[in-house]
């Protein structure tokens, strides 16, 4: 897989091999190879500030559409929780009821089958 040469990385103790010099071609230690790499180097953040303050918008826009949208999906789950509340509690009241009436409908039934006995006896 390899082609036989390699490149060497920077020994970064040994500047003689650089590619890049920090002396070459320029006043003193800033040169134009200084330069070349700081102004990219500054243009990404500004680019990088420009881009994050841009998708905070967005994050917000779609943050607040998320959080109105919950709202509204709460409030129809309350409302159906409130009214299936409402028809079981209903439901439950007239099951009661029915059993009342059942049992006081065994109760005269039996009365009447006990007063049935007791005038057949006397």
């Amino acid at each position: 897989m390899s082609s036989g040469r390699s490149f060497p990385m920077n020994n970064l103790s040994d500047s003689g091999d650089w590619n890049i010099r920090p002396g070459q071609g320029g006043n003193g230690d800033w040169s134009k190879w200084t330069y070349a790499l700081v102004v990219p180097m500054l243009a990404v953040g500004a680019y990088r500030w420009v881009w994050e303050r841009n998708f905070q918008k967005e994050i917000q826009k779609v943050k607040f559409s998320c959080e109105k949208e919950m709202k509204a999906t709460t409030m129809v789950l309350t409302r159906q929780c409130k009214t299936r509340t409402d028809y079981l509690e209903g439901r439950i009241k007239t099951l009661q009821e029915e059993k009342e009436r059942e049992k006081e409908s065994f109760r005269m039934q039996r009365a009447t089958a006990l007063l049935g006995r007791l005038r057949i006896c006397c």
